[in-house]
């Protein structure tokens, strides 16, 4: 007989820090271990909330209450069954996957601004990259995988056999079952590097076209928006795979190499950080950067991760915690959209201090984030979330993308209510009929769930179910 492992209670956060809960946790290594931690608390009446990399922004990986099962250390890379295929356990980091499939000269697609994301939490919260308007989401790798449910049973689900469960795990946040691993393909790419180009733009408007050269040419893409100006100034960064003859331009990803300076610039900005500060902070961005269309080659994880690698804990920046909105809007919508947020927010003093904007492409899952459109993000300090200012804000946010036929990432967020996540969310009704097959007396919750989901499930079904 197998020995209990034994929970230890810590204090587990967002990754903006926003936001944190003290639970006891389980942290097995292998599935028998995780199988016996969930069997556990299902019969002792505890819920249980799946962390992996912990590297959501809001309360998604945290606990509403009960026992956090941390799978960082179910970790492992292997060749797969299929020709060119790779298996990895849910608590693998994408930086230790990336290494691996990389040195073959293969890359993965959807691949979001951390290495340190969990295989597992990339496929439940159906996490995006710089290429999402090529490749779609992370899930769009996969081709198997294997999940516990919350009564106990194991299965191997397989993309073309098994719709119904695999349309209930990909994007369910783990409310909906446990990802013990996965299996992906990847994909040849023509170098371990990326050329990279910036391109300066003057208006919001002017966003649309660049996006389409940068598709047409097959490129990955991503803009920055000054957000404390009308006009919507920014840099789209465009970039493509190349060989390099700078070794260095190659590096692998399994070191993390932030920078030291950057590190000490970040504590620094943190104890002087305001609407000041980050106003100059984007101008001077926005003047130095672009002024040459001419490419350079950097490191691939230089390009997918540049603030986690030269500010890994650039949460520092903001003593306060930093929350992150995350908005999608239809094409036709994103300009009006846009024009109504940015005037709004510098109207409150809710400007967003770091915004970003992605296109998308539809994906097949029924709970992907994206669709035929932009992905607009909204970062804000701690101190304006917490101001008297903010709600009138969030109130109006939630309004505008309700109009505009968009919606929230709820992965990343921490501030919306029930009532804004219902009238945002397109895939809510099939978000609740699989907790309702899957997990009715909610063995499976995370404080995201609990904040957004369960009034709306104890509304329709009525809460215990079971």
């Amino acid at each position: 007989m197998r020995s209990p492992i034994r929970p230890v209670t810590r204090r587990f956060s967002g990754w903006g820090r926003g936001v944190s809960a003290v639970a006891p946790s389980y942290r097995p290594q292998g599935t028998a271990e995780i199988a016996d931690a969930l069997d556990a608390c299902r019969r002792s009446g505890q819920s249980v909330t799946v962390r992996g990399g912990g590297r959501s922004y809001g309360d998604s990986a945290l606990p509403a209450d009960g026992v956090v099962l941390d799978l960082s250390a179910h970790t492992a890379v292997s060749a797969g069954p299929g020709d060119g295929e790779v298996t990895a356990r849910s608590g693998t980091r994408l930086r230790d996957l990336l290494a691996y499939v990389l040195k073959d000269g293969r890359m993965l697609g959807g691949i979001p601004g951390s290495p340190d994301v969990s295989v597992g939490g990339a496929i439940g919260h159906s996490v995006h990259g710089k290429d999402a308007h090529l490749f779609g989401d992370f899930a769009n790798n996969v081709v198997a995988m294997t999940v516990l449910f919350a009564d106990g049973t194991i299965q191997r689900l397989d993309r073309s056999a098994d719709e119904t469960r695999w349309q209930a795990i990909v994007g369910g946040m783990g409310l909906t079952g446990v990802i013990l691993e996965a299996t992906v393909t990847p994909f040849a790419i023509d170098g371990e590097a990326v050329a990279v180009r910036q391109r300066k733009f003057s208006s919001i408007r002017d966003l649309p076209p660049l996006f389409d050269e940068a598709e047409n040419a097959g490129e990955m893409a991503v803009a920055w928006v000054d957000g404390f100006t009308s006009r919507g100034r920014g840099i789209l960064e465009t970039g493509r795979w190349v060989r390099s003859r700078d070794a260095g331009a190659g590096a692998p990803f399994g070191a993390d190499r932030s920078s030291r300076l950057g590190g000490l610039f970040g504590i620094g900005l943190g104890m002087v950080n305001n609407r000041a500060l980050m106003r100059a902070l984007n101008h001077v961005h926005y003047t130095l950067s672009g002024r040459s269309a001419a490419e350079t080659t950097v490191s691939a994880d230089g390009f997918l991760f540049p603030i986690a690698r030269r500010f890994p804990n650039h949460y520092r920046l903001f003593p306060g915690g930093l929350y992150e909105m995350q908005v999608f809007v239809p094409a036709e919508s994103f300009i009006d959209f846009y024009s109504e947020i940015v005037t709004t927010g510098r109207r409150s003093g809710c400007e967003s201090w770091l915004a970003g904007v992605k296109r998308h492409r539809p994906d097949p899952h029924v709970m992907s984030f994206s669709g035929q459109g932009y992905s607009i993000t909204i970062d804000l300090p701690g101190r304006t979330v917490r101001s008297g200012v903010f709600p009138a804000f969030l109130d109006h946010l939630a309004a505008t993308t309700a109009r505009a036929g968009g919606h929230f990432n709820p992965s990343k967020d921490a501030v919306l209510t029930a009532g804004q996540f219902e009238a945002t969310c397109h895939w809510l009704d099939h978000l609740l009929a699989v907790k309702h097959e899957l997990d009715p007396s909610w063995v499976l919750s995370t404080g995201m769930g609990r904040r957004l989901v369960e009034p709306l499930y104890r509304a329709r079904y009525g809460y215990p179910a079971g």
